[in-house]
C-alpha cells in the first residue's frame, strides 16, 4: 500500500483493493459501453481505498517506549522485595523460637520459685521462732498468698497463644503488618506482667531477653505491609 505522513497521522492507499475496484469499474464501463476513461475521483471515493490512521500522541509514544524498561524495573523490585521478605521471615522466625525457649524456661521455673519460697519461709520462721511452735496452717496461708500474687499461669497461656498466631501470620498471603504489630504489643504486655510478678532472678533475666527480641522485631516489621 502507498502512504503519506503528516504530524497528525498517516494516509495510505489500499492498492490491492483499489486495483480490484479499478478492474471492476473498467468491466462495468465496457459492459455499459460508457465512453471516456474511468474517473479516478470515483475510485478514490470508494470504501476503504483511502485509509487514514492517526499517529499516537507524544504521551502515548512516550508511554509505549517506557513500558518495557519500567516493567523490567518493577519486576526487579518485586524480586528484590521477595528475597528480602524471605530473609526477614527467617530472621523473625528465629527470634520467635528464641522467645519460645525463654517462655518455656519461665514455665518450668515458675512452680519451682513457689516451692523455693516455701522452703525459705519455713527456714526463716524456724530461725525466728526458736522453740515456739508455728501453726502450719498459718504458714500455708502465707505461701498461698505469695503463690497467688506471683501466679503467671494465665500470662503464659496467652503468651503461647500469641506466639502461635504470630507464626501463623507468616504463612498469610495478605498484608499482615498491622496484625504483627498488634501481636507484638500483646506479647510485650504479657511479658511485662510476668516481669512485675517475678520474684526470681533467672526469670527476670529471661523477661529482659524476650523484651530485647521484641524490640528488634518491632523495628523489623516497620517495612512489612
Amino acid at each position: 500500500a502507498g502512504s503519506g505522513k503528516n504530524r497528525n497521522g498517516t494516509l495510505s492507499i489500499n492498492i490491492p483493493l483499489a486495483r480490484a475496484y479499478w478492474d471492476t469499474l473498467n468491466e462495468l464501463k465496457a459492459s455499459l459501453k460508457v465512453p471516456g476513461p474511468v474517473d479516478l475521483n470515483i475510485l478514490l471515493g470508494l470504501k476503504d481505498v483511502l485509509v487514514y490512521q492517526e499517529s499516537p500522541s507524544s504521551e502515548e509514544s512516550l508511554w509505549q517506549g517506557l513500558q518495557r524498561p519500567l516493567k523490567q524495573v518493577l519486576d526487579g523490585v518485586d524480586k528484590m522485595r521477595s528475597i528480602e521478605g524471605r530473609h526477614l521471615g527467617r530472621d523473625l522466625m528465629s527470634r520467635i523460637r528464641t522467645i519460645e525457649k525463654a517462655v518455656g524456661f519461665i514455665s518450668k521455673k515458675a512452680p519451682q520459685v513457689v516451692r523455693a519460697y516455701q522452703v525459705r519461709l519455713q527456714k526463716r520462721v524456724n530461725e525466728l521462732a526458736g522453740e515456739t511452735k508455728i501453726d502450719p496452717q498459718r504458714l500455708g496461708q502465707e505461701v498461698a498468698i505469695m503463690a497467688d500474687r506471683s501466679d503467671i499461669s494465665e500470662e503464659l497461656v496467652r503468651l503461647e497463644s500469641h506466639l502461635k498466631q504470630l507464626k501463623t501470620l507468616f504463612r498469610e498471603t495478605q498484608p499482615v503488618g498491622r496484625k504483627l504489630e498488634f501481636l507484638l504489643q500483646e506479647i510485650n504486655r504479657e511479658i511485662n506482667t510476668i516481669g512485675s510478678k517475678s520474684m526470681d532472678g533467672s526469670i527476670s533475666q529471661q523477661v529482659v531477653a524476650v523484651k530485647a527480641e521484641l524490640e528488634k522485631m518491632r523495628e523489623q516489621i516497620q517495612n512489612i505491609e
